[in-house]
């Protein structure tokens, strides 16, 4: 069957060469990237991986190259190919030749890089050695293939390929080295879902690699896989073993992020023991939880929480204001405006969770005024954790009525507030920790003809199925290309969060980019509900 085009536009064009032009489409779901490998070169990839960890080289040259037969531009497997050759022989030119391959199908692949920097170490040739390790230190480790082929298959057909590797490293289950072959492969073949399955497993098996393991889930928010970050950060706090289980690390729970994502997925399943109980392994407060369940839709779950919270310390301001913002929302309005009081009359000046405040100081916009919320805002102080998906929407839409200091926001929530008031990015250094969803957005604003950013595009674009600001900035991108987009390219986002004023925006400029009126008008309708600033209230009406 041929696979339908889900997105509804073209994500990216590559210009290959000057007599090819490549295209990677979302389909059903997921970003096909390379040939559609069937699941025996995964099993020669994994052979291969666990005859090189048990040092039995010559079996793992054989399985690599079989491998390498299935999917010749898959450069972890010619990385590999390249350190087997280089161990059984420094001298062996068909390790360049190997090496050579990876990085022509990507320039900036870490682990080939590193492979490559440890041969030339092994011939003595260290000044090239230290060259290939500076490039591999500046390259991001998930870097883009600059050449991607393209391959029709249907969903149903793609669950089952993933089932099946999964089987296969299943027959090896307690051997990490199987896992990790399957994180490698799932990570080259940009597959978010058997990523994360091996990871959690590794979590499982090798506690000592915990806080690595927290750096990925991290980075798997970053990319747009948040139901995948939560997956695996749930899995770290839930996994016994830290620190005192021989690692150098603390425990990942002292990672706010991933403490956070754990807690979200246990929240999203409405599971309040659980989430509970991760935070106290991550001594994170309770008026946090509860306010992540704001956040989540869940007021009941929040209101709930936070009542013996209230019981054992009346004086607990976050949990009050949770509690309060939570019982307004499920129809009882009376605590909130006790609640608002006594904040301006006796709690000026104190520090409460982003959590417990962003939601009270948005019901107190709408329940009594802007003003209100910005004396609410003004009297606490808070912090902001970059990268938290939850908290920076709030926030962001704060700012953009006017009633949070934009000054008080982290960088990726700045992006975010400019293109709500169709300013200019502010600038912000790259290596500052802004994680790869907004860099592709700031990046598809201001630079959309780089080439860093067409690369950056093909890397995390997988993600615009579900990430809104993903979709955003690839849309965002074929428009400053070109490229043909349908007028109803972003509805299936739209329809996930039709509260989105970013989304909402773009919706409006592809459908008349189409000239298709009857995309135009609901769109249109859709952003001037929507609009909160004057440049989002003028854009709706050209």
């Amino acid at each position: 069957m041929r696979a339908r085009l889900t997105a509804g536009f073209v994500v990216l064009s590559v210009a290959g060469c000057a007599s090819t032009e490549r295209v990677t489409r979302v389909m059903d779901g997921h970003v096909v990237v390379g040939k559609a490998i069937p699941p025996e070169g995964y099993a020669a990839f994994l052979r291969g991986a666990l005859a090189e960890a048990a040092e039995q080289l010559p079996a793992a040259l054989v399985a690599y190259t079989e491998a390498a037969a299935f999917d010749g531009d898959d450069p972890e497997v010619w990385s590999r190919l390249g350190e087997v050759r280089c161990k059984l022989s420094a001298t062996d030119p068909a390790a360049d030749a190997a090496f050579a391959r990876a990085l022509a199908a990507d320039a900036a692949y870490e682990p080939a890089l590193e492979a490559r920097a440890r041969c030339r170490t092994l011939r003595g040739h260290a000044s090239a050695a230290r060259a290939d390790e500076d490039r591999a230190a500046s390259a991001d480790p998930r870097a883009p293939r600059p050449q991607i082929l393209l391959a029709d298959r249907d969903g149903a057909g793609a669950e089952a390929s993933r089932a099946r590797l999964i089987a296969l490293t299943l027959q090896h289950g307690t051997d990490t080295a199987a896992w990790d072959a399957l994180a490698a492969w799932g990570a080259a073949h940009r597959d978010p879902d058997i990523l994360a399955r091996a990871l959690v497993e590794i979590a499982r098996l090798a506690p000592t690699r915990k806080w690595e393991l927290g750096g990925r889930a991290v980075a798997l928010a970053g990319d747009g896989n948040l139901r995948q970050a939560r997956q695996l950060a749930a899995a770290l706090i839930d996994a016994p073993g830290d620190r005192s289980s021989g690692g150098e690390h603390p425990s990942p729970a002292s990672i706010p992020l991933v403490a956070r994502l754990a807690i979200d997925e246990a929240l999203a399943r409405g599971d309040a023991d659980a989430a509970r109980r991760r935070a106290t392994s991550a001594h994170v407060g309770l008026d946090v939880v509860g306010g992540r369940a704001l956040f989540l839709g869940n007021s009941t779950l929040a209101r709930d929480m936070m009542d013996p919270v209230i019981l054992a310390d009346p004086e607990a301001l976050g949990a009050r204001m949770v509690r309060a913002t939570a019982s307004a929302r499920l129809g009882d309005g009376e605590p909130f405006a006790r609640t608002l009081d006594l904040v301006e009359l006796r709690h000026a000046g104190a520090s409460v969770a982003a959590e417990a405040l962003l939601p009270f100081a948005k019901l107190a916009d709408e329940m009594a005024s802007l003003d209100a919320s910005r004396r609410v805002l003004g009297a606490l102080q808070t912090s902001f954790l970059p990268g938290d998906t939850l908290v920076t929407s709030f926030a962001v839409e704060l700012a953009a009525l006017g009633a949070l200091r934009a000054d008080l926001l982290p960088v990726d929530a700045r992006i975010e507030l400019a293109a709500r008031l169709f300013d200019p990015i502010p600038a912000f250094d790259v290596r500052a920790g802004v994680d790869a969803r907004h860099l592709l957005f700031a990046w598809a604003l201001e630079r959309p003809l780089d080439a860093e950013t067409l690369d950056l595009a093909r890397r995390i674009g997988g993600a615009s199925t579900h990430d809104p600001l993903v979709a955003v900035a690839l849309a965002r991108l074929s428009l400053a290309r070109g490229w043909p987009l349908a007028p109803n390219a972003l509805d299936p986002l739209v329809a996930l969060d039709p509260a989105d004023p970013i989304l909402a925006a773009a919706a409006l400029d592809v459908a008349r980019r189409s000239g298709d009126a009857r995309a135009i008008a609901p769109a249109r309708e859709r952003l001037t509900t929507l609009a909160r600033t004057p440049r989002e209230r003028a854009h709706a009406l050209q």
